[in-house]
């Protein structure tokens, strides 16, 4: 015979119920969150490079250094230090924004390896003409790519 205090697996379980002249229970208080009478503090600015309000203008005598880090903190780009940065490849356009140095990252070792290859092997030349031949192609697409980007990025943010 069939012990009735055992669960039954012939059939799904039934839902608890509770004893009819059992009172329903009621819901407990929303819970107050401690500090809730705080003031709130000041949101971060919404322009970027996390410095609230403008900044200071730059007397018309400052150095090159000061006017560069003037630039900096106003999310401004240098197009010299981009351009600088990308003799040496592709990862120098990682300066300008991530999504460029990806791309280029992608685009110019291929591009340049197959132009590199290419034209050594019309020219007759073994694997280190097509490096510097890649090298140079390398140059020629990432320098003004360095320069249109920074300028481009500098447009945008409306960074003089």
């Amino acid at each position: 015979m069939h012990d009735h205090r055992l669960p039954r697996h012939d059939r799904p379980p039934e839902p608890w119920l509770p004893h009819p002249g059992t009172p329903e229970p009621s819901s407990p208080a929303p819970m107050q969150l401690p500090g809730a009478d705080w003031v709130a503090s000041p949101m971060p600015c919404p322009s970027g490079g996390g410095v609230p309000g403008p900044l200071p203008a730059l007397s018309a005598d400052a150095s090159a250094f000061a006017r560069f880090v003037h630039g900096t903190v106003a999310g401004r780009k240098s197009i010299p230090l981009a351009v600088g940065l990308s003799l040496l490849g592709p990862l120098g356009l990682f300066y300008v924004s991530f999504l460029n140095g990806l791309a280029a990252l992608i685009i110019v070792s291929y591009v340049a390896r197959t132009i590199g290859l290419g034209l050594a092997h019309t020219f007759g030349g073994g694997p280190d003409a097509a490096f510097r031949i890649g090298l140079v192609v390398c140059w020629m697409i990432t320098v003004p790519w360095a320069v249109i980007a920074a300028r481009r990025r500098n447009a945008r943010r409306a960074v003089a």
